[in-house]
């Protein structure tokens, strides 16, 4: 079996062609631990995708949009139902204001356990909490693949 291309590809790649190649002088105990890293590892690709996703939807969820107007060098930034407009004064009035055109969205969305919601995240909580349970999960997954690789026999 050969991994498709995706995130850990380049590493069970790496996991396959080691046992292929030395598996007639591993023991069955090592086996069985490179099997399991390798599944852990396909699980892990499989969670990363879905963090990714539901990251996306968090990010969508939050509605963040701005928008400046040259008239008055106005910017206004919403966030969920929050909005902040703020007045840019240029240093020489004779000089008119120019379209600002960000290149990219500086938007985040941070899910900390226990922390207080912000009101525009409130109807989000189904997905705050699939994200954490998520990142639970591909957590215990990555360290059960460090214990599994730093123990001497592979038995863990």
């Amino acid at each position: 079996m050969h991994p498709s291309d995706t995130t850990f590809s380049d590493v069970l790649q790496g996991v396959v062609a080691y046992k292929e190649t030395n598996s007639s002088s591993l023991t069955q105990e090592q086996l069985n631990s490179l099997t399991e890293i390798q599944h852990t590892l396909e699980r892990l690709d499989n969670q990363f995708n879905r963090l990714m996703g539901l990251n996306t939807r968090l990010v969508a969820a939050d509605n963040i949009s701005h928008t400046f107007d040259p008239s008055s060098g106005t910017m206004t930034i919403r966030v969920g139902e929050l909005t902040q407009s703020f007045k840019l004064r240029p240093a020489d009035p004779n000089v008119p204001n120019v379209s600002i055109m960000p290149v990219q969205s500086a938007s985040q969305t941070v899910y900390h356990a226990g922390g207080i919601v912000p009101p525009h995240q409130t109807n989000n909580k189904p997905l705050r909490l699939q994200m954490e349970e998520l990142l639970v999960s591909y957590y215990y997954g990555a360290h059960r693949v460090l214990k599994l690789v730093k123990t001497p026999t592979s038995a863990a």
